[in-house]
């Protein structure tokens, strides 16, 4: 089971990592080679299609609950029978997605503030994302699958070809001078084609005995009236984070611009939240035992406090040299004339450092079940964030998107460890608060300080390959000094310190 979680996690992270190399190369070549407007309208075409994901219903949890535990029982004629439903149920999700994508492209002209020529763009990545809808779609079926089967590391191995196909695309495009058209189709057929390996690998596993769907309604509501329950949370939670550019699309006065803008500025924070996603569900496990446990204070006490602890210490080391390294950083992957987008980066990234430190008793959130308070919270500040972001769009442009969005998890923040936590884990405020705001307070030390010390480093003066020295240099003192004030005021937990002298023998 371990060389599971370490084969997992490990293709996760690379495939993470690979995807933001793709981000990190593609941002800046694309800006260039296709133009600044045109890259907003690529970008405003994917942030649309993203948003069809919440037509899966929550059932991308749902799915991997039931087919594991099926799997783990033997059912073999029930696991065929509701996987091949699925497919059916997929494949309707997946003509309902062409379906408004396609009435989008034809009718969606006053929907979005850009120009004509800009809709016309956008009117074919909408006609080529709605061909490959039902293809993705039914993907997503034997993608879930294989996850429930402790087949994650191959669905991760997978994806790390795709990324790296995307980036050989990226200068095949360039260097042989097509169009936009061509890259975006062919980046959507990568998508696309991950349903062959999926499918052919299901199939050798005898986890499925035919590709064909099937129609039984019956035992698949098990897994959609669970899945609903999770749906809720999600949907409001996706749109508070997927909103963001098509609320600028539609109300920012320069949208093509500002959607671009923003998908610059949200290239870093992506990569964090997707390092995040890894650790959060190899908690969920472990919440889920102590949930069960009964008279389990004390453990769910040492859980909280050293996992809080952990993950608090893992976001500042994400979050921090990134913070303070933000002009240089967008100076060597867009351009010295971006570095005016590091106010709003610094920003993002200030709401990454106080959110994801929550991923500990979130987990605890969801193995107890007990999400309507959050789900009530939620739909507020998600409200909330979108009329935010459509009133200040016009006026600040990419920067309503920004700020709205830390408004939102502010105020999810301060409610959840002021009255939800203690609510429902029964803890007093201290156990809960107190693990993150040491490793915090320690992390902002060297950040200040170094901020002061090199504000002489003008990042518009020099070259992209200039930045770097700077960079290394500055985020590597970062990291000293804040190992060093970990040690010195013994924040890293015993039981961490103990396998890390374990591994030293």
């Amino acid at each position: 089971m371990a060389n599971y979680y370490a084969s997992s996690f490990s293709w996760g992270v690379l495939a993470k990592i690979l995807n933001s190399i793709f981000g990190v190369i593609s941002v800046p070549l694309l800006l260039s080679y296709f133009k600044v407007e045109n890259y907003g309208v690529l970008t405003l075409a994917t942030s649309v299609n993203a948003y069809m994901h919440l037509l899966d219903l929550g059932m991308h949890v749902g799915a991997v609950k039931f087919f594991s535990q099926w799997i783990y029982e033997k059912k073999v004629t029930l696991l065929d029978s509701v996987v091949r439903t699925s497919v059916s149920f997929y494949g309707i999700i997946g003509i309902i997605n062409a379906g408004i994508l396609i009435i989008l492209a034809l009718w969606g002209r006053n929907f979005f503030s850009i120009s004509d020529t800009q809709f016309e763009l956008l009117q074919k990545f909408l006609w080529i994302s709605a061909f490959f809808a039902i293809i993705n779609w039914i993907g997503a079926v034997f993608s879930q699958l294989l996850t429930a089967a402790q087949k994650i590391a191959f669905v991760h191995k997978m994806m790390c070809f795709v990324a790296a196909f995307k980036i050989a695309l990226i200068y095949l495009t360039i260097y042989g001078k097509f169009s936009i058209e061509f890259y975006f189709f062919f980046f959507s057929f990568f998508l696309a084609v991950l349903v062959v390996p999926y499918a052919y690998l299901s199939k050798k596993m005898h986890l499925v005995t035919s590709l064909f769907p099937k129609f039984d309604w019956a035992n698949f509501k098990i897994i959609l009236i669970y899945s609903l329950s999770i749906f809720v949370l999600s949907f409001f939670q996706m749109c508070a984070a997927s909103s963001r550019p098509i609320i600028l699309g539609m109300f920012a006065s320069s949208a093509a611009i500002a959607v671009a803008h923003y998908n610059i500025v949200q290239l870093l924070p992506s990569f964090i939240l997707s390092i995040n996603g890894i650790l959060s569900s190899l908690l969920l496990p472990k919440a889920s035992v102590i949930v069960a446990k009964k008279d389990n204070i004390a453990e769910l006490t040492a859980y909280i406090k050293n996992g809080s602890k952990i993950s608090t210490i893992l976001c500042m080391c994400l979050c921090m040299p990134i913070l303070l390294c933000a002009k240089g950083l967008l100076a060597f992957i867009v351009g010295a004339e971006y570095i005016e987008l590091s106010f709003w980066l610094d920003f993002a990234i200030i709401a990454f450092c106080l959110n994801l430190p929550t991923s500990v008793c979130n987990s605890l959130v969801l193995a107890i079940g007990k999400t309507k308070p959050l789900v009530w919270a939620t739909a507020i500040f998600c409200v909330i964030s979108i009329f935010l972001n459509a009133f200040l769009a016009p006026h600040i442009g990419m920067g309503s998107a920004i700020l709205a969005y830390f408004l939102y998890v502010m105020g999810i923040i301060i409610f959840n460890y002021l009255y939800y936590y203690p609510t429902l884990l029964q803890l007093n405020k201290g156990v809960i608060i107190s693990p993150i705001v040491v490793p915090i307070l320690l992390a902002i030390i060297p950040t200040v300080l170094l901020y002061y010390i090199f504000t002489f480093v003008d990042y518009s003066t020099k070259s992209r390959f200039e930045c770097l020295p700077w960079i290394f240099l500055i985020g590597g003192l970062w990291y000293m000094l804040y190992v060093l004030l970990l040690l010195v005021f013994k924040q890293i937990p015993p039981s961490l310190m103990k396998r890390i002298k374990l591994k030293d023998c």
